[in-house]
C-alpha cells in the first residue's frame, strides 16, 4: 500500500503472522480513506463487530458465497 494504489483490502480476522484486528487498526490509522472488508469464521464471527468499530467498512461471516462478496464490494467501493 505504500508503493501502489489500493482501493480495497480484504482481510481475515484470524491469520498466523498478524491478526486481522491489528491489520485493520494499522490500515485505518495510516490510510483512513482506504476501504476494508473483514471476514471471519472463527469464534462464531464474534470479532466482526470489533472490526467495524476499528474501521472496517463491511464484515462478512465465513463461509462466504461469491455473489455475497461481490455485492458487498460493490456497496463499499464508489462507482
Amino acid at each position: 500500500m505504500r508503493t501502489s494504489h489500493v482501493d480495497l483490502v480484504l482481510t481475515d480476522l484470524v491469520m498466523p503472522d498478524m491478526e486481522g484486528i491489528e491489520t485493520i487498526r494499522t490500515i485505518h490509522t495510516q490510510w483512513p480513506a482506504l476501504k476494508i472488508i473483514a471476514m471471519s469464521g472463527e469464534f462464531g464471527g464474534q470479532f466482526l463487530h470489533v472490526a467495524e468499530l476499528l474501521g472496517a467498512n463491511a464484515t462478512l461471516p465465513k463461509p462466504i458465497r461469491p455473489e455475497v462478496l461481490l455485492d458487498v464490494v460493490r456497496r463499499v467501493l464508489p462507482s
